[in-house]
């Protein structure tokens, strides 16, 4: 399994890189996406007893449900590596003006100020050192970003006070 992640995260990015303008957009139901999403990872979750909060509005909205589902899949895959073991995972979604607003909150170390300026650059890993069982590509993040630029939309983090890391993406 962790090697699928490491070549979908590879395969994921390539694709950023070359065919973000090849979106085939559909219209579908972003609540039920993250709630399927975060059912993919109810046994990594249940191994660090993990729980997940999801606060969100109906929201349908039209955009590459392919692509969406990456970045949510980063999104919580992420969220789910650097947490503590017995945290909770927040996801919220929401609706601002015109746009879909998916804000995703975990209990981990948060983000460090010197990481913040390359967290979304492709390969960055943080310079901080991550001792947990499974090491990532540093492409989740650029993946994040990239699909969410392509959809004319932003990634980026929230520095809010409270511990954690708390990233938000912001979809027309």
């Amino acid at each position: 399994l962790r090697l699928q992640k490491l070549i979908e995260d590879l395969l994921n990015y390539h694709s950023a890189q070359f065919h973000t303008s090849a979106l085939t957009f559909t219209q579908f139901n972003l609540k039920a996406m993250v709630a399927r999403v975060a059912q993919q990872h109810s046994l990594t979750m249940r191994s660090k007893n993990l729980s997940l909060n999801l606060s969100a509005a109906e929201l349908d909205i039209e955009a590459d449900e392919n692509k969406i589902e990456a970045v949510i899949d980063n999104l919580i895959s992420n969220a789910i590596k650097y947490s503590p073991p017995s945290g909770t995972i927040r996801v919220q979604l929401r609706k601002r003006g015109s746009d879909a607003v998916i804000d995703v909150m975990d209990e981990g170390p948060g983000i460090s100020l010197e990481d913040r300026a390359h967290i979304f650059e492709p390969f960055y890993q943080g310079k901080s050192e991550y001792s947990g069982p499974v090491k990532g590509t540093g492409l989740g993040l650029a993946i994040v970003k990239e699909y969410a630029v392509a959809h004319q939309g932003s990634a980026e983090i929230i520095v809010d006070g409270n511990p954690g890391a708390h990233l938000r993406v912001v979809l027309p």
